[in-house]
């Protein structure tokens, strides 16, 4: 399939959503390169899914349903903020998010669950404030430091494996993390 297959999938899947309002969209695996514009409309969304696995504002896990390809989203042309209710995201396998490329999510203030997984990421500085989170997946990416991650108190569950950290003791006075790996 090609990108427009993926981007015609994509519009399909949104406007489905736009009318049913479940609250989850999946857009995962289609080999987007751009912004379908219309997903900025579905401000009711709780869960949304761009990468290839994720876990629902529920905590439960699941595999996205496309099969075409990972999406390389540009951080340029996007509208969070309209998402602001969003609770679950899945940016795992994502490609052209790396560095600290999470300021975007500043503005996801209710996000719980977040999966940035299988990227480039190499900060987790933008989270600091997303007070919410209670589970993050950054396994697999460029990260070394946890320090932002010391005031989420909310916070149960952390999947920090095959990155450069090298110590846990900011994590020291999370007392509501029961899972760690």
């Amino acid at each position: 399939m090609s990108d427009s297959e993926g981007m015609a999938i994509a519009r399909e899947r949104i406007a489905t959503e736009k009318k049913e309002r479940t609250g989850s969209l999946d857009l995962g695996a289609l080999g987007l390169t751009e912004w379908p514009e219309e997903l900025w409309e579905l401000g009711h969304l709780v869960t949304l899914i761009l990468g290839w696995w994720w876990v629902d504002a529920a905590g439960k896990p699941g595999r996205a349903t496309g099969e075409i390809g990972n999406n390389r989203l540009p951080q340029t042309n996007a509208s969070w903020e309209r998402l602001a209710g969003l609770q679950a995201l899945s940016i795992q396998g994502v490609e052209g998010v790396d560095g600290d490329d999470l300021r975007w999510l500043s503005s996801l203030r209710a996000l719980r669950h977040l999966d940035c997984s299988l990227t480039q990421v190499s900060s987790l500085e933008p989270l600091a404030a997303l007070t919410a989170l209670t589970s993050l997946n950054c396994s697999r990416t460029q990260v070394s430091r946890l320090e932002p991650l010391a005031a989420l108190t909310a916070l149960t569950s952390l999947y920090c494996s095959w990155t450069q950290v090298s110590s846990l003791e900011p994590l020291a006075a999370l007392t509501a993390l029961t899972s760690l790996y």
